[in-house]
């Protein structure tokens, strides 16, 4: 179990926000930002998935 002073490594944090991104995406609830040459940032939609 871990303490409050514990930090999860830069490998689970990749890990949680990968997953984010891809619950969003895959409830149609997010934002391609970018082009198709030098790439694309995928936000969270900013109505959110909140106001279904």
């Amino acid at each position: 179990m871990h303490s409050a002073k514990d930090h999860g490594t830069h490998d689970e944090l990749d890990a949680l926000t990968s997953a984010l991104v891809g619950y969003f995406y895959l409830a149609g609830s997010c934002e391609a930002i970018g082009n198709a040459t030098e790439g694309y940032l995928i936000l969270q939609n900013p109505s959110g998935i909140l106001d279904r």
